[in-house]
This record gives C-alpha cells, structure tokens and sequence, in this order.
C-alpha cells in the first residue's frame, strides 16, 4: 500500500470511535487526568509472537498504565502528546517514542492524528540488539533489565524513519496477523535497525532512570500477613514512597489494587467466620468493615451472594457450588478470587 493510501486509510474512524464522538461526554483534557489512577498491568500473550500491532483509538480518555515490554509508539499522522510518569511530552509526526517495560504512561491522541503502537518482547530486543554497535539508541534497547535504564526514549522522525514505519503499518493492515507473523517481524527488524541507524543527534532519553523494585513481593506479603489491619498510609509511611507509587508497584507485581487485595482477603476471613456461626455483622467488624453497607457491596463483588444468602447457601445448589470455588482458594492467592469474583 502506498503511504498516502495508508494514511488515508489509518484516517478513518473506527466503531469506537464514532460512538465516543457521539456520545463524547465533557472535556477530554480533564478526562486524561481525572482517569490517572486506574493502572493496570498489560501482560504478554504468546500468542502475537515477537510484536503486536495496535492503532492508538482517538477521542476516548485512556488510563494510566505500565506493560512488562517495551511499547514503541510511533505519530504516524498528526500531533500528539505522552504523559510519561507523570511528565509530558510532545510528539510530532514522524517521531517515535519508547516506553520502558514497567514505566507508567498515559497517551493522548487528538482526533485529527493517529499514533500506532509496536508492542514488542523484551526478549526479542535484547537478542536483535546484542551484535550492534553502541549508539543511545542501542544502548537504551540492550540495557540490563535487572539494572538501571532510561524510563524513555524518543527518536525525532526523518524520511527514512517515516518510510521503515510505514512498511511496518502496512505489514499488519495488509495481512492477516495469524498468517503473517514472520513478514511483520522482519519489517520490525528493518524499522529497529533504521532506529538504530538514524537515531545520532535525533534522540532523548529521559532524565531520570528506572530500577525494577524489589520492594513489591515485601508488601503483598505483608498485605497477606495483616490484611485486618493494614492501611495504605502506613505502607507508604514506613517504605517512604507515596501512596500512588505504592499502589503501582502492587498492580504492577499482582495484576489488582490495594484494595481489591485487602477487601478480597477480609472477605474470605468474613466467610470462615459466618460459616463459624458467627453473625454477619460481627463478622464483618471483626474483618476491619466499619460500614455495614460497604461490606455488604464488597461481600457481593466477590461472592456473587449476600452475607446472608452465603450463610443459607445450603439451600441453593448453584450458590453452594459457587462458593466453593472462590472459598476453598487458598488465602495467599488472588487468581481465583480475580476470575470468579467479578
């Protein structure tokens, strides 16, 4: 496809898209912001391969959020702007900018611009990039992931940068992914190398560096081990980081917040207690519910029952079934809580 049928072609506005237009409510620059918290951790699925191609939706309001690979955001039309952990950063058409695996970011997109997405596996760039010569490019792709790295990287565009991205659009909007795997890897392979070759005198790196933290498996341990008691003040009062990061290292590490932890963990201990014969108002005193109705809500997240109908499931087969599934989880794992509890 020639680039100005591809740019015409990537123009068009998708379902989505046209139902935000439709129904857009208020403004999107304070919707960016007001949507900052809701984080969540985008794994890798085996099956897309080596890269996963996406086209940045416009209009809608995107939530802040981290990936365990790198993000290659290219502005293949337009303008656009990235909120790097909280930093704000231009893009231009042509530019390209890079996301660290574990960096947290929240993209805007106007409506007359399109940025695509490469998604690609960290272990893929670490091979590619193990035989090149250094370059900030270079350096940044290989660097240690267990070290200390630049949380981003954008690559000023140029003709040549511009081209090797629009082959590697086409690559995917011209073929069925599932059948293609192998011609878009290698068009990612030639788009890399361009970055590696064009990027002299074009690149940033950001200023401040990333470290994986270690710090997360301490805190969900102690989210598990205190759970009635716990508080998200305390935690970020003792390990000295704010309560936002604290936040983020926990969904980043379990894939759920704080709260759905600790709710999920006094929940299950509500359950032991009412099938004790306890109340279930005591119960959910003793598990740290000072609101009778919250527990009640948060009970029915997880449970798909009330107290009550939890303590008369007996009478009800598919309840009992039910709760068996979620109850007899063991107390130190959230994954069958997550699938059975929403």
């Amino acid at each position: 496809m020639k680039t100005d049928e591809l740019r015409e072609y990537m123009m068009k506005y998708t379902p989505l898209e046209i139902a935000w237009l439709n129904g857009m409510p208020g403004s999107l620059a304070e919707q960016r912001f007001d949507r900052c918290d809701n984080v969540y951790v985008n794994h890798w699925d085996d099956a897309w391969g080596d890269i996963m191609f996406q086209r940045h939706s416009r209009f809608s309001a995107h939530t802040y959020h981290s990936h365990e690979f790198f993000e290659i955001m290219f502005m293949f039309i337009g303008s656009g702007e990235n909120f790097i952990e909280e930093k704000s950063e231009k893009l231009r058409e042509g530019d390209v900018c890079v996301i660290t695996p574990g960096v947290f970011h929240l993209p805007y997109v106007p409506g007359d611009s399109v940025l695509v997405n490469f998604c690609v596996r960290e272990g893929f760039v670490q091979e590619f990039f193990r035989h090149f010569h250094g370059g900030d490019a270079v350096d940044f792709f290989r660097a240690d992931p267990a070290g200390e790295r630049h949380k981003y990287m954008i690559i000023r565009g140029c003709p040549e940068i511009y081209e090797a991205g629009a082959r590697l659009i086409s690559a995917f909007t011209e073929n069925e992914w599932q059948d293609a795997q192998a011609e878009q890897t290698a068009y990612l392979a030639v788009f890399l190398t361009t970055l590696a070759k064009f990027s002299g005198g074009r690149t940033i790196l950001s200023t401040e560096t990333f470290r994986p933290d270690d710090l997360a498996p301490t805190i969900i341990s102690r989210i598990q081990n205190e759970y009635m008691t716990i508080s998200l003040d305390a935690l970020a009062g003792e390990y000295g980081y704010s309560k936002s990061h604290i936040c983020r290292l926990i969904r980043r590490a379990s894939g759920t917040t704080f709260t759905e932890m600790v709710n999920r963990l006094r929940v299950r201990e509500a359950c032991r207690l009412i099938d004790s014969g306890m109340r279930c108002s005591e119960a959910a005193e003793k598990c740290g519910f000072s609101d009778a109705a919250y527990f009640a809500r948060t009970f029915r997240k997880f449970m798909r029952m009330t107290p009550g109908e939890f303590r008369h499931r007996g009478d009800h087969p598919d309840a009992e079934k039910h709760a068996r599934t979620i109850y007899n989880n063991e107390g130190n794992s959230h994954e069958g809580w997550e699938k059975d509890g929403r």
